[in-house]
């Protein structure tokens, strides 16, 4: 769940279980309600729903002769701390510096072919980088302990563990050191 507006509009998010084979199958009122932790006493309104399907598409180039790919249209991959905007951007600003130096005549029209040589493969590893991790966050996923408020040394072990877990596995996740920066 994201705050929007930190008011009223919040985005929840949800996703299919093995045994869940289409969207219909999700009973989306509980869900938000399980989400929430809330029982049919709250009423909410729904402004809109919206049903998609993780993708990992990669272009096989970038460049055909006078036609450059870059963004969503050379890869698509689940959003996911930025990194689908962080490539797009660096493509952009890759392609930008190598077109203008083409078209000024500081460099040689074969500059061009940089482009897909730089971006390609650092790309290629964000988006497996991604996918990857996307899998684990879903699998990481698990019912919240009924202890996990207790006042004890058992609700402490649990809640220690439960941050160790999340803090683990989200470092990973806005820590691309070589994916998002520091590449070359």
């Amino acid at each position: 769940m994201f705050a929007i507006d930190g008011y009223e509009n919040s985005l929840v998010h949800n996703h299919l279980h093995p045994d869940e084979p289409e969207f219909d199958s999700v009973d989306r009122d509980q869900s938000i309600r399980h989400i929430l932790g809330v029982d049919a006493d709250l009423k909410y309104p729904i402004n809109t729903k919206e049903d998609w399907v993780g993708r990992h598409l990669l272009s096989n180039r970038f460049r055909k002769p006078r036609v450059f790919l870059a963004g969503d249209a050379a890869h698509i991959w689940v959003p996911y701390a930025g990194y689908g905007m962080t490539a797009g951007l660096a493509c952009a600003t890759n392609l930008a510096w190598l077109v203008v130096a083409a078209l000024k005549g500081w460099a040689d029209p074969s500059i061009l072919d940089a482009y897909e040589a730089e971006r390609h493969p650092i790309t290629e590893q964000a988006s497996h980088f991604v996918m990857s991790h996307a899998q684990k966050m879903l699998k990481a996923r698990f019912p919240v302990p009924q202890n996990v408020e207790a006042l004890d040394s058992e609700g402490y072990a649990v809640r220690t563990l439960i941050g160790m877990e999340a803090d683990d596995l989200n470092v990973q996740q806005f820590c691309g050191e070589g994916l998002n920066f520091g590449y070359y």
